[in-house]
């Protein structure tokens, strides 16, 4: 009777254990980060300089000094497609901050393939 007991004892940690550990991993190993981008008249902005990911970590843009947008990432997702707005512009500085110039410009997002 033992012997059922401890059995019955360790399957239910061990499955328990199995269970999670590939999310665990999944979480560690790799991070999706997707880069947002406005439409301007002087070309694609990058909308702050750090971009949400799913899972660990951040993203952001390569070098400071590099002009962005200083929309929030709710704002963007908030935005119709092909409908003009007015952004304000700025510069990344070299803590991944968008630092605005107060300077304004025409801005839209793109309408996404997935969405129609």
């Amino acid at each position: 009777m033992t012997h059922r007991s401890f059995w019955a004892t360790i399957f239910p940690i061990t499955a328990c254990c199995l269970g999670q550990r590939p999310v665990q991993m999944a979480e560690t190993l790799y991070s999706i980060c997707l880069p947002f981008y406005l439409n301007t008249p002087a070309g694609n902005k990058s909308v702050g300089c750090r971009w949400p990911c799913e899972g660990t970590g951040t993203a952001t843009v390569d070098s400071h000094h590099e002009e962005c947008l200083t929309v929030s990432f709710t704002g963007y997702r908030c935005m119709k497609p092909d409908v003009k707005y007015t952004c304000k512009l700025g510069l990344c500085n070299a803590k991944k901050e968008c630092i605005s110039s107060n300077l304004f410009i025409d801005c839209w997002k793109l309408k996404n393939p997935s969405e129609e």
